[in-house]
Order: C-alpha cells, then sequence, then structure tokens
C-alpha cells in the first residue's frame, strides 16, 4: 500500500471515530400554536324584530316580557309585566302635537325641547346627547302634570298608538335623532311617576336600545329584491 493510500484511509478511520463521539443532535421543538380567547356566544332565544311595515329599515332584539306592534310610522313596544312601561320610535314627518295655548293641535316642532320647555303644563329636564344604532341625537325627560285633558297629545300620521293629552300624570322620555338614513325619528318612553320609576325602566328599555341596527331604505328599483332578501320579505 502507497502513502496516499495509506493517509486516505487513516483519514476516514478518524471520521467516522469522530462522528461516533459526536452528541446526537436535539430534535427540533414542536411550535405550539398560541392560545385563543373564546368568543362569547350569542344569547340563543332572544326574540328578533325585523321591520317589514315600518318605513326605516331597522332590526332590534327583546326579551320575552315585550310585545311588539308595528306601523308604518311606529314601532310600539308595552311591557308585558308593567302597563304603564311603553317603548316606541316614531317617524314624526306629518305628526301633530297638543298646542299648549288652545284646543288646537299643531304641527310637529323643529325644536322638540323648546316645545316641552314652553309648555306650562309640562316640567321639562335638561337636554343631552346621545347615540342610538349609530346616530347622534339628544335625549330630554319630561313630567306631565295631570289636568283632565282628553284630547291626543302626540299624533303619528296614519295608524300608530297614540298619547292624551295630560289625562295622566306620566313621565317621558324623548330621544330626538334628527336623521336617520334621511327620516326623523323620536324615541319614546312612558311611565307612570315618580321620577326613579322612568330611570328603572329606562336601564330595561336600554337593553332594548343597544341591540337597534339601521339600514338604509331602497330607493331604487333595482334594489328592492335585495332589499327584500335582506329583510326577510323575498315574496
Amino acid at each position: 500500500m502507497n502513502t496516499r493510500k495509506l493517509l486516505v484511509s487513516v483519514l476516514m478511520f478518524v471520521s467516522v471515530i469522530l462522528a461516533a463521539c459526536a452528541p446526537a443532535a436535539k430534535p427540533a421543538p414542536t411550535a405550539i400554536p398560541p392560545t385563543i380567547a373564546p368568543t362569547t356566544a350569542p344569547v340563543q332565544g332572544q326574540p328578533t324584530f325585523s321591520s317589514k311595515t315600518f318605513k326605516l329599515p331597522m332590526t332590534l332584539s327583546y326579551g320575552p316580557d315585550w310585545s311588539v306592534t308595528e306601523y308604518p310610522n311606529q314601532v310600539y313596544l308595552q311591557k308585558l309585566s308593567i302597563d304603564s312601561w311603553q317603548l316606541a320610535f316614531n317617524l314624526v314627518a306629518g305628526a301633530t302635537i297638543a298646542d299648549p295655548n288652545s284646543a288646537a293641535t299643531i304641527p310637529w316642532p323643529q325644536d322638540l325641547v323648546g316645545y316641552l320647555k314652553s309648555n306650562p303644563y309640562i316640567e321639562a329636564g335638561e337636554p343631552k346627547p346621545v347615540m342610538v344604532g349609530g346616530f347622534k341625537g339628544i335625549q330630554i325627560d319630561a313630567h306631565a302634570k295631570y289636568t283632565g285633558d282628553k284630547r291626543p297629545f302626540i299624533t303619528i300620521a296614519g295608524s300608530a298608538e297614540g298619547w292624551l293629552y295630560l289625562d295622566y300624570e306620566e313621565m317621558w322620555r324623548f330621544i330626538v335623532l334628527d336623521n336617520v338614513n334621511g327620516e326623523r325619528l323620536v324615541i319614546t318612553m312612558t311611565t307612570a311617576p315618580p321620577l326613579d320609576e322612568l330611570q328603572m325602566f329606562a336601564d330595561e328599555a336600554q337593553k332594548v336600545l343597544d341591540t337597534v341596527v339601521f339600514s338604509k331604505p331602497c330607493r331604487f328599483k333595482s334594489e328592492v329584491q335585495l332589499c327584500r332578501l335582506l329583510r326577510g320579505k323575498l315574496e
């Protein structure tokens, strides 16, 4: 065996010895996926209202202790356990309201806060900003005194639930949204006095208001079928 072959053989033998003595390679660690926080499942069995007759497309959810009646210009919710607790969504285009200075009615005022504050039979609070369904508005509370006057207080255009003017002593809350997709919407809450009952009812009504979603109305013929489908009215 010549010197070159002998050198190659020695180098190969040394390589085998070193490989056998080297520590075994550690396996790569298994990647652990990040923990994903569970999402809260929606409350099951909650009734949902989607407008069909009401001119303003909207949806809301409510508890089983509410009844809902729908008109073209009004959605009226009645608390079943307490008759005096009433919540309504009112489109006030064409509506009238009692004239405090005569036995007549007048067109719905542009400044409802000013009307309430100038009415000698109503004690009105201070307005404050609110938001319902993503739309900004103002909220004002009012205490209506009893005078026995049985004429209509608010008359919504078309068929709707109404109010008798000062036939009862009542607490009112008004939420005015001046432009909800082109419509002027006034949300009303009605309870018997005292003021703390209005607040108790408002806390219950807020659970409904928190679920309100307004949609844009279908204004073009090409949109009507899609809107009917989205609102559950596909014929």
